[in-house]
């Protein structure tokens, strides 16, 4: 719900969730977000974003975590969508069943890097023989983690890929409306949760998402990222260079 446009609806449907997260509009790296249980004031003039808490996450080592996908639209008629092959699996710092009532404990309800960075309990992973540990994975050691835990890694994976197609074709009227549309790409940062059963939820889309190395992993997931971006975007046919 977008807040204070759509408060009387927020206002029927509030008890549906005994937990909701709140985000300020068009806001970034984990500014402003917080676990909230009554709903804010009406006279609040500040645009928010007001959604449901999943509350039974799926968990790797007791830790909430999020999927970062990288997904770049090239052509809007035809619809033209890529998902880049890795991404990021950003996990929590402090378990989340042990917390689950101290909704002011942000390490342990938040996934954003840039709030859980600040924990002293945050591990990075700058040896890449060491990824699928620390605070942030790439892709590579999630969907075997998945696959041993029960789950079906390429189901979840075309879920999660319907859903990005979804989200972009409810948005398609609005690109079109874009001046310059015909000459314009997009690189997207979408950020998705699954719960325990399996379930996807897309939290979020960025639409600058962060670029920037703060580790090896990251430079071995954005790098590629960037380079694919470009030699999609910039070259119209194959040539020796």
């Amino acid at each position: 719900y977008l807040i204070p446009n759509e408060y009387d609806e927020l206002q029927e449907h509030f008890a549906d969730s005994p937990l909701w997260i709140s985000k300020p509009g068009g806001g970034s790296r984990g500014n402003g977000i917080s676990v909230i249980d009554r709903i804010p004031d009406k006279s609040l003039k500040s645009q928010r974003i007001i959604q449901k808490y999943v509350d039974n996450p799926m968990l790797i080592d007791s830790l909430k975590f999020d999927l970062r996908f990288y997904v770049s639209i090239m052509s809007l008629d035809p619809l033209r969508i890529y998902v880049h092959e890795n991404g990021l699996v950003r996990l929590a710092t402090e378990p989340y069943n042990d917390n689950f009532e101290n909704i002011e404990n942000v390490y342990a309800h938040l996934t954003n890097f840039s709030i859980n960075k600040n924990d002293p309990a945050f591990k990075a992973t700058n040896d890449l023989t060491q990824d699928g540990t620390g605070n942030k994975w790439t892709h590579r050691p999630f969907w075997p983690w998945l696959q041993e835990h029960g789950y079906d890694p390429d189901q979840i994976r075309k879920d999660i890929e319907d859903a990005f197609v979804t989200v972009i074709m409810a948005s398609r009227e609005i690109f079109l409306n874009q001046p310059n549309h015909r000459l314009s790409f997009e690189l997207f940062g979408f950020d998705v949760m699954l719960d325990d059963k399996g379930k996807i939820y897309i939290l979020e889309i960025n639409v600058t998402p962060a670029l920037g190395t703060s580790s090896e992993l990251d430079y071995f997931v954005k790098a590629p990222v960037v380079r694919d971006l470009f030699n999609i975007c910039l070259l119209p046919k194959p040539n020796e260079a």
